[in-house]
């Protein structure tokens, strides 16, 4: 199988971000991402197993197809483009819920996004879990739940997102019932979001590498990607880095989005 960990947000020096995470999701909103010199110096940075991800900007995923939302979808394209992004990810609002019109929407959009990049949906608001995944299915796309919370969706790619609890960051139970998930699927992406990415992310891909040992393979015949160079000593050492870099906040390399935007919605 192939396990991709990463964050869903940028902060300092991409090199050194891949040395603790395969992968990097990020919101594609023209005026929050650099140039594009910038991106493709990015992409060059970081090993060739690494992955980006492209979440879509608030005037794509509110389904109002306009000028606006048009433009959205060129830029996030073009981006994806330089950084060779696998996957662009739909995360739909609270206020879009289940109806005739909704689904229309989705299936409308899904045929305007390039078949060359996995589209994967993230509804927010109140579905059903049957309803999400029949919609998800007429779309093509992956369906994105918090496996720890939620069962996984049936597929070969899992694309889950899972929130840190404050400080505490994510629970040894959560990371468990995502490992159950990852390796029943060929092709697992899971985006940690909140304090203790890269300990949680260095849990995961252990409870995942016993739990393949256990069914007969390894790491290698797996194919679980894991970064060589990364060690427990710099683990330990992630909350002193993090302070350093949001210290660094005029830096022009520094990546900062602001995930509260969907919340207050």
């Amino acid at each position: 199988m192939r396990l991709h960990v990463g964050t869903d947000s940028l902060r300092g020096d991409i090199a050194a971000y891949a040395r603790r995470f395969d992968m990097l999701e990020l919101l594609a909103e023209k005026g929050r991402l650099p140039r594009v010199q910038r991106l493709a110096e990015m992409k060059r940075a970081v090993h060739e197993r690494f992955v980006f991800s492209l979440r879509l900007p608030r005037a794509v995923a509110s389904l109002e197809w306009n000028a606006e939302a048009e433009a959205a979808v060129g830029y996030a394209v073009e981006v994806a483009d330089v950084l060779g992004a696998e996957f662009l990810v739909l995360q739909t609002l609270p206020a879009v819920m289940p109806s005739a019109r909704t689904r229309r929407r989705l299936i409308e959009l899904a045929a305007r996004l390039p078949s060359s990049r996995k589209l994967c949906w993230e509804p927010r608001g109140l579905w059903q879990e049957e309803e999400s995944e029949e919609v998800a299915a007429e779309m093509g796309a992956v369906l994105v739940r918090d496996v720890s919370r939620e069962p996984a969706p049936e597929g070969p790619t899992l694309y889950t997102r899972l929130r840190a609890l404050g400080r505490s960051g994510v629970s040894l139970d959560a990371i468990a019932r995502t490992a159950e998930a990852v390796v029943s699927a060929s092709l697992a992406c899971v985006v940690i979001e909140g304090d203790g990415a890269a300990r949680a992310a260095t849990s995961l891909r252990q409870v995942v590498s016993e739990a393949l040992e256990e069914a007969g393979l390894d790491a290698g015949e797996g194919e679980l990607d894991e970064d060589e160079d990364e060690d427990e000593d710099e683990v330990e050492d992630e909350d002193e880095d993090e302070d350093e870099v949001e210290d660094g906040g005029e830096d022009e390399d520094e990546l900062d989005e602001d995930e509260d935007e969907d919340e207050d919605e």
